[in-house]
């Protein structure tokens, strides 16, 4: 098989290929093969129709252009590989000669990425971030690691305020009835986060345990119940139960639980350097897409 690139327009490149008639033959045998399977011809099983009998079945002509269907995408694939081309979009394949007997051969359009030539880039200027390590970021380190180790307790007796746990059982109610399937138990709702529907942490702020607050909120147009989707509804909820976190002391017995340091500097120490390397990755990539902004 030959394969060549024989032009460019702009980010479109043609690619001409050739294939002789001995290099054609296995698709032909396989389309032989293939065709044979379905012949239904009396004294010979499928799969063993001799070519002869083939052709007076279905004519030659059929035979090269199933062949001809099977096998111009590996072709195509092949001379990808060849020529070295790396194209983004599918071809445009025109055949040039084909036939029982001769060559195939054929060219393909196809996109590839422009060449871009950057001229002037020298003198960018851009701005290098800060990468100094602050007591402010050491502060949310230490805070992350602290509110990973938060224990849960009762709230007592006071209202749901923001960031409180609250476990909650809720009905759906639509144009005052209720909605089957539409209800749930012992759920576990952090306020503040709105990991449930909408404006539901928010209407449940204030309320005490044992209270029934009805929510009402507007259902997204893809909520899973279809009856409700897009529409308002009514979440008759019963406050159960209100919990807090709890976060452990910044101390030495604290360190150790969750480091392998025995003192607070030297996870402090620790947790600079690794902030430092974050910092450090952030701000080269920050450089490369200022100098890319730049460019473009």
């Amino acid at each position: 098989m030959k394969a060549e690139v024989a032009g460019r327009e702009g980010h479109v490149v043609t690619l001409k290929v050739e294939i002789t008639p001995k290099e054609f033959e296995p698709a032909i045998s396989t389309a032989y093969y293939e065709l044979g399977k379905k012949a239904q011809v009396p004294g010979f099983r499928k799969g063993k129709v001799p070519r002869e009998v083939i052709d007076t079945q279905f004519g030659q002509d059929t035979v090269y252009e199933e062949a001809l269907r099977k096998s111009l995408g590996r072709y195509y694939a092949q001379a990808i590989i060849e020529t070295g081309v790396a194209p983004v979009s599918e071809p445009s394949i025109s055949i040039i000669e084909s036939g029982v007997g001769k060559k195939l051969a054929f060219e393909a359009k196809v996109e590839v990425r422009p060449e871009v030539e950057i001229k002037d880039y020298e003198g960018i200027v851009v701005k290098k971030p800060s990468q100094e390590v602050t007591e402010e970021d050491l502060g949310r380190a230490l805070d992350d690691m602290r509110d990973r180790s938060a224990r849960l307790e009762s709230a007592g007796s006071r209202p749901v305020i923001e960031g409180d746990f609250v476990l909650v059982d809720y009905k759906v109610l639509a144009d005052g009835e209720p909605v089957g399937g539409s209800s749930a138990s012992d759920r576990m709702l952090e306020m503040g986060k709105q990991e449930f529907l909408p404006g539901f942490d928010k209407q449940l702020i204030g309320a005490k345990m044992g209270d029934v607050i009805d929510v009402v909120v507007n259902f997204p147009p893809d909520y899973e119940v279809k009856e409700l989707a897009g529409k308002p509804g009514t979440f008759r909820t019963l406050v159960k139960e209100i919990k807090k976190k709890v976060y452990p002391d910044l101390d030495e017995e604290f360190v150790k639980e969750v480091s392998e340091f025995d003192t607070l500097e030297e996870l402090k120490e620790d947790l600079r350097e690794k902030i430092a390397e974050h910092k450090s990755r952030l701000v080269r990539q920050k450089i490369k897409e200022q100098a890319m902004e730049t460019m473009i």
